[in-house]
This record gives structure tokens, sequence and C-alpha cells, in this order.
């Protein structure tokens, strides 16, 4: 059988090798609950954001989305570190997301189990962001300027740790936005 010509092909999904599989994602996130398989699983999960393309990061941001109050903390927390690793390795993927990772990383600064391990990673990740994505500033300061304004010293101490995130990341793109 002859290959179709230009003429008769429609556009192709994309090939199985650029597929993500959620449940890979979702399993090697649950692996961070043990200490044991904590370094394979970040390794494995680290591998999955370098063959991130604009096919699979749907689907690798939505496993990231949604571990919620339900994962193990280290769980949470890795979920977290691994929105900075994608905005240092895929800047250019960001600006359709950025303000679900806002969204994301805010509700996990306001875990009220979450340490200050978590509320950490919440800045760093939250001021990655920003410093690889412009649009991301406006979303970030939504998220976490009402956060000090709330009544749960948790979420306070959470918002302040991603102003400090934000600062030391992104300071000059922070006075950039308000300038604007």
């Amino acid at each position: 059988v002859p290959a179709p010509t230009a003429r008769h092909r429609q556009r192709a999904a994309p090939p199985l090798s650029r597929m993500l599989d959620k449940q890979r994602v979702l399993a090697a996130l649950t692996r961070l609950n043990e200490a044991h398989t904590r370094g394979s699983s970040w390794e494995e999960l680290s591998r999955l954001v370098t063959a991130l393309d604009a096919y699979s990061i749907s689907t690798f941001l939505s496993c990231l989305h949604a571990t919620n109050a339900q994962f193990t903390l280290p769980c949470r927390t890795g979920a977290v570190r691994l929105y900075g690793v994608v905005a240092e390795r895929h800047p250019d993927l960001l600006k359709a997301n950025a303000q679900r990772i806002v969204e994301s990383t805010v509700a996990r600064a306001r875990d009220r189990d979450g340490g200050r391990e978590l509320r950490e990673a919440c800045a760093e990740a939250l001021g990655l962001l920003v410093a690889h994505e412009r649009a991301a500033v406006a979303h970030a300061l939504r998220g976490v300027l009402p956060m000090l304004a709330e009544p749960s010293e948790i979420s306070q101490l959470g918002g302040l740790a991603c102003i400090i995130g934000l600062l030391s990341h992104a300071g000059s793109r922070l006075s950039d936005a308000a300038a604007a």
C-alpha cells in the first residue's frame, strides 16, 4: 500500500513515544512517600520533565495539580518542587499553564499540615515560575497577597514564604510589573 500523500494526510496524533502515561506519573509521585524510593522516583520524574513537550505538558501538570491534601506531605512537596523544575526547563510551555500552576501552588501553601519544607517548595516554585514567565507575576500576586490577611497563621506563613520566594527569584520582574 503506498504511503498517503500530503493531500491525504490529516493532522496526526502525537506518536506513542510522545504520549505521557498519567498512571506512571502518579505512581512516581506516590513513591516519593517512602524514603528508600524517593531518590529513584525523583530521578524518574525529572527525566519525564526533561522529555515534556507541547503534547505532554498538560497531562503531566494535571497529575501535579491532582496532588491535594489526600496525598502525603512528601508527595505534595515533590509535586510543588516539580513546578519549579518545569519552569526552569520549559519556560516556553508555561504561558498557557501559569495561572493553574499558581492556583495549585497557593493551595499547597495553605495546607494545614504543611510544614516549613512544603512552604519553602511553594516559595521556590512560584519564584522560578515568575522568573521564567512574566505573565505569571499578576497571577502569583493575586494568589499570594490575600493569604497575608487570612485569619489562619498557617496561611499567613505560607503567603509570607511565597512573597519571599517571589522577591528572591524575580524581584526585578515584580517591580517591572508594578510600574506597568
